[in-house]
C-alpha cells in the first residue's frame, strides 16, 4: 500500500473519531435541492469534549451555553456565505433568540428537524430553496417582509408560539402540509405564486389569511381549523381545494374571489347544515372602490381598496353609545320632516359625511371621484345609512362645492362582514307577496305587472300571500326571487318589525330562523318594497334586521327601503329595476338608474328615490326567466 494512501486513511480515521455522530447512528434523510434527490445527512462538525455530538446536536450543551450557540450559529452563517455553500442546520438545537435581519441567502438552507428554543425572527430577508421540514418553533416565529424565491418546505413543522407571515412572498412551490400551528397565525398581505399545499394542516387557535393571493393551486384538503378561520380580501386564481376540511369554531370568507373551481365537498361547519357540498363560481368584477369597516368596540377602522390602492388604512371614527340608537334618532329626524324631507335628508347626508369620512378618505374621494363608477361598503354594522352620505368641500375662495348623494353618483351596494357571498345568475321561480286584501292600489298593479312580465320571459310565479303559505315558502327553499310589496313598519325591537300579509297575517325578522331559513338554499334575490298609501307621513321599515336575517339565511342579494315610500313610487321603482336587469345592466346600475327614474316622477315625494338600498355584488348581472 502506498505511503500516501496509508497517511490518508489514518487522517480519515482520526477525523471520523473527532466528528459528531449525528446522522450516522440513525439515518437522517433530507431532500437535497442541488442534487435533486434524497440524501443521507451526516454532521461534519467536531464533537464537544466529553460527548459524541457537536455543540448544536448535544441538547444539554445547547441549553447550558445559549450565547455560545447563538454566536456559533451566526459564525456558521457568515462562513457558508463566504464559501458560497449551502447552510445545513439539520437537527440543530438553536436556543435563545435568533434574529436574522435584511440578509440575502443565495444558496440553499436546510433546517430540517431543527429545534428553535427561543423567539425567531427572519425579517426583511430573502431565501433561495429552503427547508424547515420537521422543525419545531417553541416560541414566536416571525417571517415579516420575507421573500422565498425557491422551493419552500414547512412540511410537518410544529409552530408552538404565534406565527407571522405578514407581507411575505412565496415564489416557488410551497408546502405547509401536515404542519401544526398551536397559537395564532397571520398570513397578511401574502402572495403565493406557485402551487401551495396546506393539506392535513392543523390550526389550534385563530388563523387569518387577509389580503392574500394564491396564483396557482391552493390545497387545504383534510385540514382542521379548531379556532376561528378568516379568509378576507383575497384571490384564489387557481383551483382551491377545501375538501374534507373541518372548521370546528367559525369560518369567514369575505371579499374572496375564486377565479376557478373552489371545492368544499364534505367540509364541516363552514356553512349551514344543508351545505355539505358546495362549488363556488367566480365572483363578478369587484366594485371600483371597496370600503372595509372594522368595528372594535365603539371605534371603527376604515380601509380602502381601489385601483392603485391596496387596502390602504383611512383612519377611523368613533361613536359614543349605541350606534343603532344614534341612527334611529337620525332617521326619526327624517321621519319628523315629511313636509321638507328633501332638506332633512340633505342636511343629514352632509352630517354623515362629516362624521364618517375621515380626512384621508375625504381627500381620496375628491381625487378618484371622477375615475370610478361603483362602490361597495363591507361592514358588520347595518345601521349606518351610507347611501345618503352627501360629500361637500370648501374651496380656496371660500365657496362650498356640494356633491350629489353617493348612491346617486355611483352603482353602490353593501355587504355584511363575515357573511359568505352568494352568486345567483338566473331567476325563474318567483314568489310575489302582495296581500289580496291590501288597500294599496298600486301594490296590486305591481303584482299584476310581475305576473304579466313573468309570462313573457318565463317566470313561474306564485302569489298566495297568506301567512301559512309564506311560511311554507320559507321552509321549502325553492324560490329564486321573493318580491314583497306591502305595509312594513319598524317596532321598538327591530327583530319584531312587521311585514303585513293577508288576513291580518304578518312576518317578522325573528321568524326567519331554524327551518324557516331553508329558503336561503336557493340563494334568492329578495326585494322588499315597504310602502304606504299617499305621502302624508313616512315610516321607518326596520330593514336592518331584515337584512341581517336574510343574508344570514343565504340570500344572494337584497333590495329594500330605509323608510316607507308611496305605493306609486314602489311600483315604478320595481318596474324600472327589473327592466334594467332584463336589459343587461348590473345590480348596482339597475338600482342607480331606478333611483334616477323615480326622482323625476311628478307625483313622488322628494326623497323617496333615496330610500332604496342594495346588498349584494354591485357588478353582478342576472338573467330573468328564460330570457337571454
Amino acid at each position: 500500500m502506498p505511503l500516501e494512501l496509508k497517511y490518508w486513511l489514518l487522517f480519515t480515521s482520526i477525523k471520523e473519531l473527532q466528528t459528531c455522530i449525528y446522522g450516522s447512528e440513525k439515518k437522517i434523510n433530507y431532500y437535497d435541492y442541488g442534487r435533486k434527490k434524497y440524501s443521507q445527512y451526516q454532521c461534519t462538525l467536531d464533537k464537544v469534549l466529553g460527548s459524541e455530538y457537536c455543540k448544536f446536536h448535544w441538547r444539554d450543551y445547547a441549553k447550558m451555553n445559549i450565547y455560545d450557540i447563538i454566536n456559533s450559529f451566526y459564525s456558521l452563517l457568515d462562513a457558508t456565505k463566504k464559501e458560497n455553500a449551502p447552510l445545513l442546520c439539520i437537527g440543530f438545537n438553536l436556543v435563545g433568540e435568533i434574529i436574522i435581519f435584511e440578509r440575502r441567502f443565495d444558496n440553499d438552507l436546510y433546517f430540517n428537524y431543527a429545534t428553535f428554543g427561543g423567539p425567531v425572527s427572519f425579517l426583511n430577508s430573502r431565501f433561495m430553496n429552503t427547508s424547515f421540514s420537521g422543525a419545531k418553533f417553541s416560541w414566536r416565529a416571525d417571517f415579516t417582509n420575507t421573500r422565498f424565491d425557491g422551493l419552500t418546505d414547512f412540511k410537518k413543522v410544529l409552530f408552538k408560539g404565534e406565527t407571522d407571515f405578514t407581507n411575505t412572498r412565496f415564489d416557488g412551490l410551497t408546502d405547509f402540509s401536515n404542519a401544526t400551528f398551536i397559537n395564532n397565525v397571520k398570513f397578511t398581505d401574502v402572495k403565493f405564486t406557485k402551487e401551495t399545499d396546506f393539506s392535513n394542516a392543523t390550526f389550534i387557535n385563530n388563523v387569518k389569511f387577509v389580503n392574500m393571493n394564491f396564483e396557482d393551486v391552493a390545497r387545504f384538503a383534510n385540514s382542521v381549523f379548531r379556532g376561528s378561520a378568516h379568509f378576507i380580501a383575497g384571490n384564489f386564481e387557481g383551483v382551491a381545494d377545501f375538501t374534507n376540511t373541518w372548521f370546528e369554531e367559525s369560518a369567514y370568507l369575505d371579499v374572496v374571489n375564486f377565479s376557478k373551481l373552489a371545492d368544499f365537498t364534505s367540509t364541516r361547519d363552514i356553512y349551514t347544515e344543508y351545505s355539505k357540498q358546495l362549488t363556488l363560481k367566480s365572483l363578478p368584477n369587484k366594485a371600483d372602490v371597496l370600503i372595509i369597516i372594522k368595528r372594535n368596540g365603539q371605534e371603527y377602522e376604515m380601509m380602502l381598496d381601489s385601483k392603485g390602492t391596496s387596502y390602504e388604512k383611512m383612519g377611523g371614527f368613533k361613536f359614543e353609545g349605541d350606534p343603532e340608537e344614534k341612527f334611529r334618532v337620525l332617521f326619526k329626524d327624517i321621519q319628523d320632516h315629511t313636509n321638507d324631507i328633501n332638506e332633512a335628508v340633505q342636511r343629514n347626508g352632509e352630517y354623515l359625511y362629516d362624521i364618517l369620512f375621515t380626512e384621508s378618505l375625504k381627500d381620496k374621494y375628491w381625487k378618484i371621484r371622477d375615475e370610478i363608477t361603483s362602490i361597495q361598503i363591507l361592514s358588520e354594522e347595518p345601521w349606518i345609512p351610507w347611501e345618503i352620505v352627501k360629500p361637500y368641500r370648501k374651496l380656496d375662495n371660500g365657496e362650498v362645492e356640494s356633491d350629489t348623494f353617493i348612491c346617486e353618483r355611483f352603482a353602490m351596494s353593501r355587504w355584511i362582514t363575515g357573511r359568505e357571498r352568494q352568486i345567483k345568475d338566473r331567476l325563474e321561480d318567483v314568489k310575489v307577496v302582495v296581500p289580496a286584501d291590501t288597500k294599496l292600489r298600486f301594490s296590486l298593479e305591481e303584482r299584476k305587472w310581475i305576473e304579466d312580465k313573468g309570462r313573457e320571459i318565463g317566470f313561474r310565479v306564485s302569489t298566495d300571500s297568506s301567512e301559512e303559505e309564506f311560511k311554507y315558502t320559507l321552509k321549502n327553499g325553492k324560490s329564486d326571487l321573493i318580491h314583497f310589496c306591502t305595509h312594513g313598519r319598524l317596532e321598538a325591537d327591530p327583530l319584531y318589525s312587521i311585514i303585513e300579509l293577508e288576513s291580518n297575517g304578518k312576518i317578522r325578522p325573528i321568524d326567519i330562523s331554524g327551518e324557516a331559513t331553508r329558503f336561503g338554499n336557493a340563494h334568492p334575490l329578495v326585494f322588499m318594497n315597504a310602502c304606504e298609501s299617499g305621502a302624508q307621513q313616512i315610516f321607518l321599515t326596520g330593514i336592518q334586521s331584515w337584512v341581517m336575517r336574510m343574508i344570514g339565511a343565504g340570500v344572494s342579494a337584497f333590495v329594500g327601503t330605509l323608510w316607507s315610500v308611496t305605493d306609486e313610487v314602489a311600483i315604478e321603482f320595481a318596474k324600472a329595476f327589473y327592466s334594467n336587469l332584463l336589459n343587461g345592466y348590473s345590480l348596482g346600475e339597475s338600482v342607480k338608474m331606478s333611483r334616477q327614474y323615480c326622482r323625476k316622477l311628478p307625483n313622488a315625494p322628494d326623497a323617496s328615490w333615496l330610500a332604496y338600498v342594495l346588498y349584494g355584488e354591485p357588478n353582478a348581472t342576472i338573467t330573468l326567466g328564460k330570457s337571454n
